[in-house]
């Protein structure tokens, strides 16, 4: 997953497994169709294989629907599964060309449509690995073409190097064209987010907070006074926990937007860093510790750990009612070892779960499985419902 769609997915402007699989289910279901409609309308050749390719397209007709179907209501796909369906088109695709005269095949379409999807999933290096595969079994169908043993049977195409050369190179500037313009939607959808972000926090420290802190001065003052009756200060009183309510979850949500600074790469820096700004924000007791370590990372180790870490304390001012909250942060030889834990209200389980029996449950923070998994780590909760939680997050050193 690329920077950019990481970025997009913390800030919700992108669910971008899902907007994508939902995106191309829709077009492998309207291409399957048509190529429907078009081998009833006229059978391919040979025709003996006609039949055969017509309830493959009619299968595929109704795989694809089913698809749209789970995507419609799933809120997420895993990588393997994405993997998974990617594979299965490429599949379809050759078994469609192969049995429909090879390489020069009204099937080759197919091909041209894994690359897209390639592009959509992984971005450039996985158009590159798919137009590899894609290239290594249309040169085993060309090769089939040209065999005497299979011609007239197989296949009932001839081989043409130049067709096949334009077409291979059309289908892949296609693909690479609808991959640059996706990351270009993806970068003004950065920029403005960025924007609209830093207007907002500049809109609520300047103007809302600055309000509130005011007009809770003045509450302060009327409660003080002694002329005030005992119902009115009550009254008062209770207009002032609001107000501090209030103040807190602004100045969270103030938290939940800042943004790491890219060219630290000192862990227990910028963590440290982190849970300063928290305990300022929220009011909570929050402490960092870290055994004394070389806490150089990589850009995207920091900047993972450090959104993980965000997240979690997040989730703690919104959702735990925690008192107090700890981060430790160690290295060992090979990983590194985050753990965080609060004295709040815990999960709605008791005792300890891995990263694969959270999913199998759909339980624990979502997000934060999510960033785990980009990084190649795992993650284990131990949770006591009314007593707490702990997050165990181990990173390869290596991410």
């Amino acid at each position: 997953m690329t920077r950019s769609r990481r970025f997009l997915l913390e800030y919700g402007l992108l669910d971008d497994s899902r907007r994508a699989e939902f995106t191309l289910a829709a077009v492998r279901f309207m291409l399957a169709g048509v190529s429907l409609v078009a081998i009833y309308l006229e059978p391919t050749e040979p025709r003996l294989y006609a039949p055969f390719i017509f309830r493959l397209l009619a299968a595929y007709v109704v795989y694809s629907l089913a698809l749209l179907a789970v995507l419609r209501f799933r809120e997420q796909l895993s990588e393997p599964t994405g993997l998974a369906i990617h594979a299965g088109d490429v599949l379809v695709a050759f078994v469609m060309t192969l049995f429909t005269e090879g390489p020069t095949s009204p099937f080759f379409v197919f091909f041209g449509f894994v690359l897209i999807g390639a592009g959509f999933r992984w971005g450039l290096w996985g158009t590159i690995w798919t137009g590899a595969v894609s290239a290594l079994l249309l040169g085993g169908e060309a090769v089939l073409v040209n065999s005497s043993r299979w011609a007239g049977t197989l296949t009932d195409g001839k081989f043409e190097l130049n067709r096949f050369i334009i077409r291979c190179t059309y289908v892949i500037l296609l693909a690479v064209i609808a991959e640059k313009e996706k990351t270009t939607r993806e970068t003004f959808a950065i920029l403005a987010s960025a924007a609209e972000r830093a207007r907002v926090a500049r809109e609520l420290h300047d103007g809302v907070i600055q309000s509130l802190l005011g007009l809770r001065a003045q509450i302060e003052v009327l409660r003080r006074r002694e002329s005030a009756g005992a119902a009115a200060a009550a009254e008062l009183a209770r207009i002032e926990a609001l107000l501090d309510d209030e103040l807190v979850n602004l100045r969270t949500l103030m938290f939940s937007r800042t943004t790491i600074d890219d060219e630290r790469h000192d862990l227990s820096s910028i963590l440290f860093d982190l849970i300063e700004q928290f305990k300022h924000a929220s009011g909570i007791s929050a402490q960092f510790m870290s055994e004394p370590h070389d806490g150089a990372a990589s850009p995207r180790a920091c900047h993972e750990i450090w959104r993980i870490v965000q997240e979690a304390l997040v989730n703690v001012q919104k959702h735990s009612g925690a008192h107090h909250v700890l981060v430790r942060l160690d290295r060992h030889e090979d990983h590194w070892l985050l753990v965080i834990d609060d004295d709040g209200k815990g999960f709605d389980f008791t005792g300890r779960l891995s990263q694969e029996a959270l999913d199998r449950s759909q339980r624990g923070p979502r997000v934060i499985k999510e960033r785990v998994r980009i990084l190649g780590g795992s993650l284990v909760v131990d949770s006591t419902p009314g007593v707490g939680a702990r997050l165990e997050i181990t990173v390869p050193a290596t991410a």
